[in-house]
């Protein structure tokens, strides 16, 4: 079965399963805003320089978060007066995105080395949640929530970029650029992805029916998404810690490195009745 088989499969029975459902305690919301996404577990994290030698940078996680969309239609039945069940169908992206710059100046001033180095992995998902949600106060305009993820993955789009200058004094700068902008390759990024999930929001009823919420949610994902590698170091014949190696890894990141990312949504709710 193939990915939009599946996940029409999905749809289909989490609209029958809701329609099946008393409708007084049924509930159907729309969903949008923006991500903030980055890899746990991803260190040691490496560029190849001009002379093919592994060189490892620093990341952050703010500093170094992939910013992107996330869009969602879902369900919601009442348990109870503040307890419900939550489901539906997201589209998100995620990934990182590196920013890392470095200058080195020799102790007599004669040479000056800058490096500008950037990488951008995003990759996107069809994913379904699976969450509780406990309502508080009277007007049960607050609540929390927590369950499971699950994800399909669609495809990544990556691109490299690197700027390095080298100059001696009284000569003119050296400069070379590498650019890279393309698909990711087949099979290296799991088809698959799950976690927990984390969230709290705020509903304000407008109608009897119309309602507007606002929700912040954290997805920390529990699968290594790299599906063909583990971080496997192969040395050629003559080769040291730095010359002759090759790393088998998730684009120079981490082979256990996991999803997550945080989303900050608006939408509406609306009550079938």
């Amino acid at each position: 079965m193939n990915k939009v088989s599946t996940v029409l499969l999905i749809m289909t029975i989490l609209i029958e399963s809701a329609f099946g459902q008393e409708k007084e305690n049924l509930l159907i919301n729309f969903n949008i805003g923006p991500s903030m996404s980055n890899f746990i577990n991803r260190a040691p994290v490496y560029r190849i320089d001009g002379n093919g030698l592994y060189r490892p940078i620093n990341t952050s996680f703010i500093g170094d978060g992939l910013w992107g969309i996330t869009l969602n239609i879902g369900i919601e039945y009442y348990l109870s007066d503040r307890l419900s069940i939550n489901s539906g169908l997201a589209y998100e992206q995620k990934g990182i995105f590196i920013n890392y710059d470095s200058t080195y100046t020799s102790e007599n001033g004669d040479y000056k080395a800058e490096i500008t180095f950037e990488k951008k992995i995003a990759n996107h998902y069809l994913t379904i949640p699976l969450t509780v949600k406990k309502y508080f106060f009277e007007e049960k305009s607050m609540y929390l929530e927590a369950g499971f993820y699950s994800g399909i993955f669609l495809f990544s789009r990556l691109s490299t970029k690197e700027i390095s200058t080298s100059q001696f004094s009284n000569e003119n700068p050296m400069i070379a650029t590498y650019n890279y902008v393309g698909s990711g390759e087949k099979g290296h990024t799991s088809k698959f992805d799950f976690g927990v999930s984390f969230g709290a929001g705020y509903k304000k009823v407008l109608t009897d029916k119309l309602s507007l919420v606002s929700s912040i949610k954290l997805n920390i994902g529990l699968h290594k998404i790299d599906a063909l590698n583990s971080n496997e170091v192969v040395y050629r014949p003559s080769g040291t810690d730095l010359i002759g190696k090759t790393i088998y890894d998730y684009y120079g990141l981490n082979s256990n490195a996991r999803n997550t990312n945080i989303t900050l949504t608006f939408g509406i709710t609306y009550e079938l009745n």
